[in-house]
């Protein structure tokens, strides 16, 4: 029996996309970090829950 009316989702566009943000360390310095994103992609859940 064939899945029918089932297909894969087309992919947001997967070239990542780097930002450069400023972050404080342990002792609160500023430092700039890069840090990469996908666009369309959804940010992952809190694990605070």
């Amino acid at each position: 029996m064939a899945n029918i009316g089932t297909k894969t989702a087309p992919q947001a566009s997967s070239t990542p996309v780097m930002h450069w943000v400023t972050v404080r360390d342990t002792t609160g310095r500023p430092h700039l970090e890069m840090r990469w994103s996908i666009p369309g992609a959804h940010a992952p859940l809190s694990r605070a829950a």
